[in-house]
């Protein structure tokens, strides 16, 4: 058996390695780490309030107004770098954070639906629930892990 393959192995392996690294140090440094108000996106505020309002809160999250009433979908402000989350740091809601992307939302949200139960949708769920009053629509587990926190 040649060793061909296992260098070969060895430096695509390698490389590998370093694409990775590099690619989760520039997630770290840029990835959606802004401050948050530069990430919200919503229909213009002069538009005609008989639809439905849109507002883009950054990564999958939206707010949908209809006639005073609010949905949030996967409410997420904390923006937690990737880097931390690739280490296995401890990954804990940014209060802050939270806090300066709720001044940019309804008054009041009715409801909270979360479309699964990855930290970037469900993390900072239970903090928004606790100063919203939202009821929360989501799956038995995500459900579960909002009651723990």
């Amino acid at each position: 058996m040649s060793i061909f393959p296992v260098r070969l192995v060895r430096i695509i392996g390698g490389q590998l390695r370093a694409f990775l690294l590099l690619f989760l140090s520039v997630q770290a440094l840029g990835g959606g780490l802004g401050s948050y108000p530069q990430l919200v996106i919503a229909d213009s505020p002069g538009a005609v309030r008989d639809g439905v309002r849109v507002t883009y809160l950054g990564t999958n999250g939206y707010q949908f107004e209809f006639k005073g009433h609010a949905l949030l979908v996967d409410p997420y402000f904390s923006r937690v770098d990737l880097l931390s989350v690739a280490l296995g740091s401890r990954i804990q809601p940014n209060a802050a954070r939270i806090n300066d992307g709720l001044r940019h939302l309804a008054p009041k949200a009715d409801a909270i639906l979360v479309t699964h139960g990855h930290f970037d949708h469900l993390l900072d769920v239970p903090a928004v629930m606790t100063k919203t009053r939202a009821r929360l629509i989501a799956s038995a587990s995500s459900v579960d892990l909002a009651k723990r926190a």
